[in-house]
């Protein structure tokens, strides 16, 4: 099993302390408070560029996020692939990463454990 990155361990982190403090505007339950959960961390500024997109896109990033790691695609080759072939450490691979993180907790969450690891030092 690989070390989970420095930064990686920071938005997992930032998306715990998120979901915990409240889901703001995200009334209703099931899917949709999932999503709306997402939808509030992926505008968040780590999200760089990407943070402008319509929710729609958003929300479909994410969900290609889950169904790859559904898939048991490595999250390396998930974030390169839905970054356009992004080498990682690059600001696109940070960027996708923290997408794919966001997914994971707040879209599959079935997923969240694989991002919350500690790196075995």
């Amino acid at each position: 099993m690989r070390a989970v990155p420095w930064w990686l361990t920071g938005a997992i982190g930032l998306t715990a302390a998120l979901s915990l403090s409240g889901c703001g505007g995200a009334q209703g339950s099931g899917m949709k408070a999932a999503e709306a959960r997402y939808l509030m961390l992926a505008h968040q500024p780590l999200s760089g560029p990407l943070g402008s997109m319509p929710n729609a896109q958003l929300l479909d990033v994410g969900h290609q996020a889950c169904a790859a790691l559904d898939a048991h695609t490595a999250s390396d080759a998930i974030v390169s692939q839905l970054g356009g072939g992004a080498d990682p450490g690059s600001s696109v691979f940070n960027t996708y990463s923290f997408l794919v993180v966001d997914a994971a907790s707040e879209l599959c969450p079935a997923h969240k454990s694989e991002f919350s690891q500690s790196p075995g030092y």
